[in-house]
C-alpha cells in the first residue's frame, strides 16, 4: 500500500507509470486491439474515475 508506482514497477519488471488515471486508460485503449477487453482494477476510486472519463466520452461525443 505505501510503495510508489516507480516501486512497483521495479518489481514487476515491465510496464508504465502514468501521471493520472485518466492518462493510463487513454494508453491502454490506444495500445488494445479491437477485440481485446480492457479491465480495471484498483480502489473504488480508481475505477470510478475511468466510468468518469467513459462518461465524459460519451456525453462529448466520443
Amino acid at each position: 500500500r505505501g510503495a510508489t508506482a516507480e516501486q512497483l514497477l521495479e518489481h514487476l519488471g515491465k510496464g508504465n507509470v502514468y501521471d493520472s488515471v485518466a492518462q493510463a486508460w487513454q494508453a491502454a485503449i490506444d495500445a488494445a486491439q479491437p477485440e481485446d477487453t480492457v479491465l480495471v482494477c484498483g480502489s473504488f476510486h480508481t475505477v470510478a474515475h475511468v466510468m468518469e472519463v467513459i462518461d465524459a466520452g460519451r456525453i462529448g461525443g466520443e
